[in-house]
């Protein structure tokens, strides 16, 4: 496989470094000589013109050159005569942290107390199979993945003058601690051993009064991966306030969900494109380097 190089080279190009191993084509083969180490690099200013081309997977020449260190110690620059890349460009995932907001059972059960809030039963559906699908391919890649459980004691003394969604949580009793629908989803159980939950959530904010920033801190996560619920209450307060923080945030469009299909929709496409990157999980499982190499080259 390729070995992926994270941060910005050459105008934010993509860099990616070839072993010839993994690439027999970009290895020179003969009898005495041994492979050489081509860096492919993408020398491109305008990126974000070329995603549309890039995920027709169109052959991007003109702005693709590789750079062969050979045996001898010395360098030469030249075209690559073929090559492809995917959109995303890759990214390594060791100092990224996923972020599972909202995942129990006064949401996703369908005798939750909140199921019914959340109008667009499909997509809550698909919220909870991709996660789990995203757990499943690249889950043990993640730096840490994390789970914040948003809990109230019995008598909800941590909500003063509530309103809103918080009035309701309170009114309808919901996310009680001791209550069936203050548990984590049953279906993230398998996943015991890498999720780590982190408590303390009373509000729209996961970074509020909980220990998630020191966490972050402490295993120098500099990029976070939102999924769950709600987009436009808790993901969106969360991921603001990531932003704010200076982290890199992606939002998972197909593993969050709002209110409404529109309302899910409308942020997806309007709001965290402001601060955040929209990607799915099958756009980010393809972007890690185990699971999809982003560049192809042949001689």
């Amino acid at each position: 496989m390729g070995i992926w190089l994270p941060g910005d080279a050459v105008n934010a190009a993509s860099v990616a470094l070839c072993m010839p191993s993994y690439y027999p084509a970009c290895a020179d083969r003969g009898a005495n000589s041994q492979p050489h180490l081509r860096i492919a690099l993408q020398i491109d200013s305008h990126f974000a013109k070329t995603r549309k081309s890039a995920k027709k997977k169109k052959s991007l020449t003109d702005c693709f050159y590789c750079l062969y260190l050979e045996s001898s110690g010395g360098l030469m620059l030249a075209p690559v005569s073929h090559v492809v890349f995917k959109w995303p460009p890759l990214m390594a995932l060791t100092n990224t942290a996923l972020l599972l907001i909202g995942f129990q059972n006064d949401y996703f059960a369908p005798d939750g107390i909140l199921h019914s809030v959340l109008e667009d039963t499909e997509q809550l559906n698909k919220v909870r199979d991709n996660t789990l699908t995203l757990l499943d391919t690249i889950g043990t890649e993640f730096g840490r993945v994390i789970s914040t459980p948003i809990i109230f004691s019995p008598g909800y003394e941590e909500l003063t003058r509530p309103v809103g969604i918080l009035k309701t949580i309170r009114d309808v009793g919901a996310f009680q601690f001791g209550s069936p629908g203050s548990e984590t989803i049953p279906e993230l159980a398998p996943y015991r051993d890498i999720l780590e939950h982190i408590p303390g959530k009373r509000g729209l904010n996961t970074f509020s009064n909980t220990r998630l920033a020191q966490t972050l801190h402490n295993h120098a996560i500099d990029h976070l991966v939102l999924v769950g619920a709600v987009t436009s209450i808790c993901i969106d307060s969360t991921a603001r306030h990531a932003a704010d923080m200076g982290l890199k945030v992606t939002v998972l469009s197909d593993c969050t969900t709002g209110r409404t299909r529109a309302e899910q929709d409308f942020y997806c496409q309007n709001v965290f494109p402001l601060y955040a990157s929209v990607l799915t999980q099958e756009e980010l499982i393809e972007a890690h380097p185990a699971s999809n190499p982003a560049v192809r080259c042949s001689a």
